[in-house]
């Protein structure tokens, strides 16, 4: 096959490199959304398209997409592909009367996003300048991923190698990595991880040392977990004196203001995931201390439930509360819950058992 143009002239003016697997993609989209599922049928049908260009276009000159478009039509319908040739220009269609919305937002769409998508990218994603301006396309970002992960490479032919595969498997939307990938990717020190998970101990230095790691982790967009069934409770002892403890209520707290004050880029917040175990004494407030609108607003609160909890509450009997800095039975919990067999969440268990 001769060399086929190196450029596509779009609708708004503006040129992009010829990509024939924007050409298969589409095709095979319209050929789904009618039940088509062989892939083959649409990569035979891109060739096709691809060869007529060529020899029509035989020195690489440039040729605008709705050329491109028509074309795709003329090879559907001449192959008995009447269904999905409807379904593609009913596509095609939409594409002209949306394109507007799109050409609206400022932003070039150089790799086909809908308007929704190419809006979130502007929002949270695409590089700006020291003005706020942005100053890449969704293709640029795309690139910029590929050439970050394919970074950690030694050689220089793995490295071209596996920025090739990465840029194949993006262009075609066949995967894309999470957005702190896209977001970080290419900076200084990029944190391309979307969660992470911290060790909670019952020692003052350890948990200011974790709220100060996990606050540089959300200052680049991270959520954190933690588990707080370490803690000593509400009012426990603190170096021989009672009635000291702040518990572990108090410090998600402090960790949940930790992350409305650290913005990625001063605007994009962050999130947490507070756990406490079903057996920790301050099992009730946990549970409760939501109720409140706007408290803990940055932070999910899940209950950590065992397998014997949930025993103890289908077959009936006592649950007990232990304090995890001295290991003793602080509380019990003297209810015949429920008859054997019924089926409730371990967090409505809970509820009701608070309330009988």
């Amino acid at each position: 096959m001769k060399q086929l143009t190196k450029q596509v002239v779009k609708a708004g003016g503006n040129y992009e490199e010829f990509q024939p697997e924007k050409i298969f993609r589409s095709i095979f989209l319209a050929a789904q959304n009618v039940g088509g599922k062989d892939e083959k049928i649409a990569l035979s049908l891109k060739e096709e398209v691809v060869l007529t260009l060529s020899k029509k276009y035989p020195n690489g000159e440039s040729i605008k997409t709705s050329e491109i478009g028509e074309l795709v039509e003329k090879v559907l319908i001449e192959h008995g592909h009447s269904m999905t040739a409807k379904e593609f220009i009913r596509y095609r269609e939409n594409r002209k009367h949306s394109r507007q919305n799109k050409e609206s937002l400022g932003v070039e769409d150089d790799v086909g996003l809908s308007y929704n998508t190419l809006y979130i990218l502007k929002q949270r994603y695409l590089r700006r300048d020291e003005k706020g301006n942005i100053k890449e396309t969704p293709r640029d970002m795309l690139k910029r991923v590929a050439k970050c992960l394919s970074k950690v490479e030694k050689s220089k032919k793995k490295k071209e190698e596996w920025n090739k595969k990465f840029l194949d498997l993006m262009f075609s939307f066949k995967f894309l990595p999470g957005t702190r990938t896209l977001a970080n990717a290419g900076k200084k020190s990029p944190q391309l991880a979307n969660c992470f998970v911290w060790p909670i101990e019952d020692d003052i230095n350890s948990i200011f040392n974790i709220l100060h790691k996990s606050t540089l982790i959300k200052k680049h967009g991270g959520g954190c977990g933690y588990n707080f069934s370490m803690i000593r409770p509400e009012g426990d002892v603190v170096g021989g004196v009672p009635n000291l403890a702040a518990g572990p209520v108090k410090l998600i707290e402090m960790f949940n203001l930790m992350t409305s004050l650290f913005k990625q880029e001063g605007k994009y917040e962050s999130g947490n995931m507070a756990i406490l175990n079903v057996s920790h004494p301050d099992i009730f407030n946990f549970i409760s201390a939501k109720q409140n609108d706007g408290y803990l607003s940055k932070t999910n609160i899940s209950v950590g439930v065992t397998d014997e909890f949930m025993q103890k509450a289908v077959k009936g009997g006592d649950w007990d509360l232990i304090n995890p800095r001295t290991g003793e039975v602080v509380n019990k919990i003297l209810r015949n819950l429920l008859r054997r067999g019924r089926k409730v969440s371990g967090f409505l268990i809970l509820m009701i058992w608070k309330m009988l």
